[in-house]
């Protein structure tokens, strides 16, 4: 009876560990007491009880739980001055899916100018999509033993061992941890297995529209130049590629060639940095207002900046270093003219700006984007303080292409620009 009892107790404790190692992932959506202005979202979170606290937690006072999830869900609004109109949906076999659902919901509602505000899939189903089949999981198995976690083995099947090793993993590179994968997290960990290229390993299927949705939801958000070059060398030609050349610009890192295309949208430039040439007939001094000239820098004598339209009286300071008379590197301008302020952050190139940049305005406004030679060239977002959010592509420091414009009460424009002029 004794052994009997052992046997039962250790056989829950394991059986009760399997059942842990194997929780479903599950995600909750909650939206305010006016039905839409806020909302919270989460996903990825062991227990309902977590995913709601988290969800309830980024909504803020007065919010409620209106769905909690375990694969693919979406919530759109349509907030109009008059009116509100929301709709949310989880659908079992995509997120567009759950998209169109939540989307025919809001216009049921009364909706008429209903957009999804947030979308997204549980980790398992995130994981279904990128189609693995045997030898693919034996290759992330044996990425996960070269990266030092044991999955116990490389047989290909994914049970609590190798759950329990992607979690670990995953904390290690300072992600959620899941115990499911995500398009980065199999490239990074194909990638780390002995003779592996990079790239998305045995999938049983070609790559989807869904599976490319996916894979970019999972990175959008990362500062790992890794993760967009996983995603551009699985879809070459993808929706996002702009987007992930333009964020591997951002970076630091060559992201590709894409130019202007038909459509108005520009990607990352191979223009030539011709670099700056220093011309003491060419500063700021004397120069009359909006002129293009050498600016010194207020507590760095003899060392200029690059300013493309001098206001007289204006007065700039550097946070990084100079080099032969020009700023260089990473630091932060702070421009002051007429009691106004505008604190500018990123990297200089022999006092030109080339890089990323976050702007901060005197008005709230903040802008972020890449800059080639001085000018805005890229895809750059800006936000405005009343909540309005405008992104696009500049080319040659003017609006160029499409630009889609989020407004303040949640309608959302696609404006189109053609060498810095709107086009009616």
């Amino acid at each position: 009876m004794k052994i009997m009892g052992c046997l039962l107790v250790l056989c829950a404790f394991l059986c009760g560990a399997a059942m842990v190692a194997a929780q479903t992932p599950v995600g909750t959506l909650a939206i305010d007491e006016r039905q839409g202005d806020r909302y919270g979202w989460a996903v990825d979170y062991e227990t309902a009880g977590a995913a709601r606290s988290a969800a309830l937690a980024e909504c803020g006072p007065g919010c409620s739980v209106v769905l909690t999830f375990e694969r693919c869900a979406a919530y759109a609004a349509d907030q109009d001055a008059d009116r509100t109109a929301v709709g949310w949906a989880e659908s079992f076999t995509s997120a567009d899916g759950a998209r169109q659902a939540a989307l025919a919901e809001c216009g049921s509602r009364g909706g008429t100018g209903c957009i999804v505000r947030v979308w997204g899939c549980n980790g398992h189903v995130v994981e279904e999509g990128l189609g693995l089949d045997r030898a693919g999981r034996r290759r992330i198995q044996q990425g996960l033993e070269a990266a030092g976690f044991d999955p116990g083995g490389a047989d290909g099947m994914f049970g609590p061992r190798t759950r329990e090793a992607i979690r670990s993993w995953q904390s290690s590179q300072g992600t959620r941890s899941t115990g499911y994968l995500d398009g980065a997290s199999v490239a990074a960990l194909r990638s780390a297995s002995v003779g592996q290229p990079p790239g998305l390993p045995g999938a049983a299927q070609p790559a989807t529209a869904e599976l490319e949705g996916l894979f970019w939801q999972s990175i959008m958000n990362s500062t790992n130049a890794a993760d967009f070059e996983a995603y551009l060398s699985q879809f070459p030609n993808g929706v996002f590629r702009v987007l992930a050349q333009n964020r591997l610009s951002a970076l630091g890192v060559s992201g590709g060639t894409a130019a202007a295309s038909g459509d108005g949208i520009v990607g990352v430039d191979a223009r030539p940095r011709p670099g700056a040439v220093f011309r003491p007939d060419r500063t700021c001094a004397g120069q009359p207002a909006g002129t293009a000239c050498w600016m010194e820098i207020a507590q760095q004598p003899g060392c200029y900046v690059w300013d493309l339209g001098y206001a007289v009286g204006a007065t700039v300071t550097w946070t990084g270093p100079c080099s032969d008379g020009l700023a260089q590197g990473t630091g932060s301008l702070t421009w002051v003219w007429d009691g106004n302020e505008n604190v500018e952050t990123g990297q200089l190139q022999d006092g030109k700006y080339d890089g990323h940049w976050v702007v901060r305005r005197p008005n709230g406004t903040v802008e972020e984007g890449p800059a080639v030679d001085g000018e805005q060239h890229g895809h750059w977002v800006v936000r405005r303080p009343n909540g309005q959010v405008e992104e696009g592509p500049y080319v040659d420091g003017e609006r160029h292409g499409d630009w889609t414009v989020q407004w303040a009460n949640g309608r959302t424009s696609i404006i189109r620009w053609v060498n810095g002029e709107q086009q009616r």
